[in-house]
């Protein structure tokens, strides 16, 4: 009988194993993607590790593969490690031997080797780059109070309020215990008055002595004129976030603040995530210098957080100004972000229109026990 004997070197051997890993992740996230993955030399190819969520990009992967050929078409997934491409006849085997197991060039590093397989078709209901727009199909709606107001300061201002707040001591918040998990580590500084994270709370009778910066007395005002906030804001948290770091999804104790809480974005943009009992979720981006307004519903029944992630993929679910959504996916990637926050003091009983969601009861009952002792 015929001998057979393996010729395949280790190498070759190692990129088929991945190969087959990042095909078994594809059929774990797209049960339902029907995909015929073949052995025969194809003009279309799956490329695992190339997708948005390893922050690789259209033009990214366009770029590589038309090295080697002319590229019909990028396929790209919001959230999804892989992507797929259609190249001309006759060059995809050169393309294949040239690009499969290489480390590519993207927007977030470290980048995993991408390892190509091929298909024997482009599945179907899936969007090209050039027909996107006419896929895109959104449910979600800004919720209700919230208001995002872009270049609320000048660049000049930017780093004046930059430095104003970089000096001092500053804190880690590195020990609140929310959800259940220890937030990732970020410096913190209040003013005014703490704001307790584990709780969401302040403590009137600890005040502290470091003042609001006579910096932010021009955004103050211009936030009054413009009707940001109905009072006058005299508590400040100024949060510094490194790419990488987020904080979980929260609502201000609303025994704790009045109605109307206010965040400048310095520094760079990240995308904030807001959550509803009922209308699910609604992600918003924070461009730089942007000032977000929470009133009314916003600030009193939605959570609102930020995922611990360097990069953002800002596609058809993301809400930018004035509610424009982005239809071709785009990654940007995080820098470090300086968050100003201003609150207005409440310190007594809540008396919102949301009972269901309030904390007025327990505020009362702390209160009781309080005159008591």
């Amino acid at each position: 009988p015929d001998v057979y004997v393996c010729t395949m070197s280790k190498d070759e051997k190692r990129l088929g194993r991945l190969r087959l890993r990042t095909r078994q992740k594809f059929f774990n996230l797209e049960p339902d993607l029907l995909i015929e993955f073949v052995e025969t030399p194809s003009r279309f190819l799956f490329v695992g590790n190339g997708g948005l969520d390893c922050g690789v990009d259209h033009v990214t992967l366009h770029d590589i593969f038309s090295e080697h050929g002319i590229v019909e078409n990028v396929v790209m997934r919001s959230h999804r490690p892989y992507a797929f491409v259609q190249m001309k006849d006759t060059v995809y085997e050169e393309a294949f031997k040239q690009i499969d197991g290489r480390c590519l060039t993207s927007l977030t590093s470290p980048q995993p080797a991408i390892h190509l397989s091929y298909i024997s078709y482009l599945p179907e209901g899936l969007s090209s780059r050039k027909d996107a727009s006419s896929s895109i199909k959104t449910t979600c709606t800004l919720p209700s109070g919230l208001q995002l107001i872009p270049n609320f300061v000048s660049e000049d201002e930017e780093a004046q309020l930059l430095a104003a707040v970089a000096s001092g001591e500053r804190t880690k918040d590195a020990s609140d215990h929310v959800c259940g998990r220890i937030l990732r580590h970020r410096q913190v500084r209040h003013y005014e008055y703490e704001f307790i994270y584990g709780s969401n709370d302040i403590d009137l009778s600890n005040p502290l002595k470091r003042k609001i910066p006579a910096e932010c007395d021009c955004l103050i005002e211009r936030m009054i004129a413009k009707g940001c906030v109905q009072h006058r804001p005299n508590q400040l948290t100024v949060n510094e976030y490194e790419p990488g770091q987020g904080i979980p999804s929260h609502v201000d104790t609303h025994s704790a603040f009045e109605d109307g809480i206010v965040s400048l974005s310095l520094g760079s943009q990240t995308v904030m995530e807001f959550g509803h009992p009922v209308h699910g979720k609604c992600k918003v981006l924070l461009f730089q210098r942007s000032l977000l307004v929470m009133t009314g519903e916003s600030r009193y029944v939605w959570t609102h957080g930020i995922a611990s992630r360097k990069s953002d993929i800002i596609d058809s679910s993301v809400f930018t100004t004035h509610g424009v959504k982005q239809v071709e996916p785009v990654i940007q990637p995080r820098g470090k972000r300086v968050s100003l926050t201003f609150r207005t003091v409440r310190g007594k009983p809540c008396c919102c229109g949301y009972p269901e969601y309030c904390d007025r009861a327990s505020y009362s009952s702390q209160t009781r026990a309080t005159q008591t002792m």
